[in-house]
């Protein structure tokens, strides 16, 4: 979703907005009583968190089955936007930092071409490693989400175990590789010639 002033709108860019409102997207979610991934390009900054947070506080959505994923450009040390954050929580909804997916696909790349012990070497392993540590001690987020390319980077932050985890890119005959009860949501690749 994307916020744009008070307007909300689902979709992804760099595609063009179509003008799908987001509430469209939640009342059918509301009323399947299905689980929702909101994947929010711009919530990183305090009057769109508010804004998309305002939206929500009145659906009739089973909270704890909707995931509010945060931008990797949210500051974790930004009172605003965790005080934002931390509403959600509040209310039952889960709050997922998204991991840049460069930088942990790259710091995968170099984890599995060159050392799995030597994390600690690579620039772009060390850039998430003060990222996910600002997140987890911020006490903000419930989740984190990542790119299932990026999944030995993951696995190679321990620490970042402490939050339920959610991937994307992730081809279905690989759905028995992971540790069932760490992920809350899983989307796998859609091979779909119609793209459904």
């Amino acid at each position: 979703v994307v916020v744009d002033n008070k307007n909300i709108w689902a979709y992804h860019p760099p595609t063009p907005n179509v003008g799908l409102r987001y509430q469209e997207i939640l009342d059918i979610a509301s009323s399947n009583n299905l689980s929702i991934w909101v994947d929010a390009k711009n919530i990183n900054t305090s009057d769109n968190c508010n804004t998309l947070f305002t939206s929500m506080i009145s659906l009739n959505l089973v909270k704890n089955k909707v995931l509010i994923e945060f931008p990797p450009s949210t500051d974790p040390s930004d009172e605003k936007i965790l005080d934002c954050v931390k509403k959600f929580v509040g209310l039952g909804f889960a709050t997922s930092y998204y991991v840049p997916s460069d930088l942990s696909e790259n710091c995968s790349k170099h984890l599995k071409e060159i050392n799995p012990d030597t994390a600690v070497e690579n620039q772009d392993c060390q850039s998430i490693e003060r990222k996910l540590n600002a997140v987890i001690e911020s006490g903000a987020f419930t989740d984190l989400s990542f790119s299932y390319h990026g999944i030995e980077t993951m696995n190679s932050m321990k620490f970042s175990k402490v939050l339920n985890w959610n991937t994307w890119h992730i081809e279905a005959n690989n759905l028995s590789e992971l540790e069932k009860n760490k992920y809350r949501m899983v989307i796998t690749n859609n091979k779909d010639p119609n793209n459904l």
